[in-house]
């Protein structure tokens, strides 16, 4: 026999609530991160990557660890890609996006809050943290990337997922801010006087465009709020 719900809140609500227990606070507060992740991030997300993400959103103790790692599992199952080398996390359906947006309070696994400040800061203290120089531990800096033995395997060792996500990501999250406050503009302007070159190596390592990416930090908005590091230390 189909269950039929009222509403469509009640619908997803059940969904979850059949995978997790919603009188757990911990696991409600990991479902909650891992949604409003997803629902902020504007193309799918490799799972190995969410991890760091929803660590540092839900401030990750020790003794949670096993827990966390069976739910965030989990969740993987319910939202990644199938058959695909790199899983890659989506929210599929269009009225489930809807959902968590319009009834935050419907269910105590829809997020709240949903926001790309946390987003942005977690992406830089990803870097800031993971940045170095000779990422890949490369043995002379005078090969062209093509030239480099294994060089994809380097880049896999070295550069994991979650460090390329926020490489390409964080200025996309700063552009859709209204307003920057003094914690990220100070985390931005560390960023561009001790990690800049470095975040450079990944993306020409990765063969993403470091330009179009900074030219997503070139709005009203940021450049109001952050003319002093961004004329200063690297105009962009």
């Amino acid at each position: 026999m189909i269950k039929r719900y009222s509403t469509r809140d009640q619908m997803y609500h059940s969904l979850l609530s059949h995978n997790f227990d919603p009188a757990n606070g911990n696991i409600t507060s990991w479902v909650r991160s891992f949604l409003a992740i997803v629902l902020v991030t504007r193309e799918p997300i490799p799972v190995e990557a969410l991890v760091p993400l929803i660590s540092l959103a839900c401030n990750l103790s020790e003794e949670d660890r096993p827990s966390f790692r069976r739910t965030t599992r989990r969740l993987a199952q319910l939202f990644a890609n199938k058959g695909v080398k790199d899983r890659q996390v989506v929210l599929p359906q269009r009225t489930f996006r809807e959902v968590l947006v319009e009834q935050s309070n419907a269910s105590p696994f829809f997020p709240d809050v949903h926001t790309h400040e946390e987003m942005a800061a977690a992406c830089l203290h990803i870097m800031a943290g993971e940045l170095r120089f000779n990422v890949c531990g490369l043995s002379s800096s005078f090969l062209h990337n093509a030239d480099v033995e294994d060089l994809e395997d380097s880049i896999a060792a070295n550069i994991p997922p979650h460090l390329h996500f926020a490489c390409c990501t964080w200025t996309y999250h700063i552009s859709q801010l209204q307003a920057l406050e003094p914690t990220l503009i100070q985390m931005i302007s560390n960023f561009f006087r001790f990690h800049f070159l470095f975040w450079l190596e990944v993306m020409s390592l990765t063969k993403k465009s470091a330009e179009e990416t900074l030219t997503q930090l070139n709005t009203m908005n940021v450049r109001r709020e952050s003319c002093f590091y961004a004329h200063v230390t690297y105009p962009l």
